[in-house]
This record gives C-alpha cells, structure tokens and sequence, in this order.
C-alpha cells in the first residue's frame, strides 16, 4: 500500500447547501495496475451536504443524503456517490452510486487522480492528476453533469488542491513524487480561464493545501525538509516557514 491519509478539507456554501470537500488518498498508485482493477480503499473524496430531507415512518424519520465526488487513482473514475442517513430498509443509512466518468483521453494509460475540491459556489470542482506525458495536469468540471471544463499542465506530480475562498484562485501543489529530490513548488491557477498565474518555489515534495479562512495565507508542508510553508497569497510568494523538528 502507498502512503494513504487525509488530505484536504474544505468548505463553502452555496444558497442553503452546505459544501464540504474532503481528500483522502494514496501517494501514489501502482505503475502496471490491472485494466480493470478496482478503485483503491483510499480515494479522493468531496462531500456535499444538501439540505433537503427525505421522510420514512419509523421513530427515526428524518434523513440527511449527501453527495459525494470520488477520484479513484487506480481506474482514473470520478463518481458520485448518494449517502442517506436513513433509509426504509436501513435504519443506519446507505448508499448508492448516482454516476461517474472516467479523466484522461488516452484509455490505455492512467492519470492518476489524487486531489478533489468543490468550488465555493458549487457549480463546478476541480481535480487533479499526477501522471502525464512528461507532467500533471488540473481538471474542471461542472458538478452538474460531470462536463468537462478546462484542463492546465502544471508540475511533477500535482497532488492536494484548495481553492480561494472567492472561488477566483486554485492553489496546487506540485508534489513531484516519482523525480529527483529537488525544490518543488505551488502552483497558482485562475480558475475562470483556466490558466497558471505563477508557480512559487517551495520546498523537496511539498503536499497538502489549505488556505486561512480569508484567503490571504496558503500553507503547505515539506516532506522531505520537516518544514511547514506559509506563502503570502496578496504577493504570490512565501512569507514564513516553520520547521516542525526539534532543533
């Protein structure tokens, strides 16, 4: 198994609907994984909670469903997936698959989708894929219907993705997984056009991406250095590292 964990968690709102987006996944997925192989334990998740509730009889009649967006690195699909609280045959919830579509162009060849996250006015989300021909890329898509909009080339391995809490901005970074052990960087994506704004120098694989609640701090860690990254978003560069071992 490859290194697996939390990734991300992010929120928003949109009208009454309450927007979380989670990223739960590996580091990376096997380099020869079988055409058909099943989507790994650990994948890449955003959750939207909808504030519509379905009734059954019974003594617990109020159900919560939510709908969450599943990045499976080992098959390349992005699903869909229907949580309920409650349901008529389930007092303890159950779940369904709405839809899903599979990233990339090329059958034949896995991207890898690892980071997931739902922009703050729920329209659309944006995954990202660690594979490519020579690197990753960034996806848009409408949450709608799954329809594709836009699609950037940035570093080695883009792994954790955040977005500005305006929606304008889609911080990446480059984790550059597979490569020599070399200062890696974030990449700073305007969303509406899909294009690279700059791509800011960081540290050896940085991962994770989180951003303070007004936008205005990006932190990533390091993990080869032991080191915390804090980049000033108002200048698009770093402010502040921290180092997170002793000494």
């Amino acid at each position: 198994m490859n290194d697996c964990g939390l990734r991300t968690a992010d929120y928003g709102l949109f009208g009454g609907t309450l927007l979380l987006a989670l990223a739960v996944g590996c580091a990376g997925v096997p380099k020869n994984p079988a055409p058909h192989a099943p989507p790994p334990a650990a994948v890449s998740e955003s959750v939207v909670r909808s504030p519509q509730s379905a009734v059954f009889s019974g003594p617990q009649s109020a159900a919560v469903s939510y709908l969450v967006f599943v990045a499976s690195e080992g098959n390349d699909r992005i699903s869909l997936i229907r949580f309920t609280t409650v349901c008529p045959d389930s007092p303890t919830g159950c779940a369904r698959v709405e839809r899903e579509h599979r990233v990339g162009m090329n059958p034949t060849e896995l991207l890898g989708p690892h980071g997931i996250a739902v922009a703050p006015d729920g329209s659309s989300y944006y995954v990202t894929t660690a594979h490519g021909t020579p690197n990753g890329a960034l996806w848009k898509f409408t949450t709608a219907k799954d329809s594709f909009l836009g699609r950037f080339q940035l570093g080695a391995f883009p792994a954790t993705v955040t977005i500005s809490p305006d929606g304008g901005y889609v911080y990446v970074v480059n984790f550059n997984l597979y490569c020599d052990p070399v200062t890696s960087s974030v990449s700073v994506v305007y969303g509406d056009q899909m294009v690279e704004v700059t791509r800011i120098p960081t540290c050896v694989m940085p991962h994770g991406s989180r951003l303070n609640a007004q936008g205005t701090k990006h932190y990533s860690v390091c993990m080869m250095n032991d080191m915390l990254i804090e980049i000033d978003t108002r200048q698009f560069g770093v402010a502040r590292h921290f180092m997170v071992t002793r000494g």
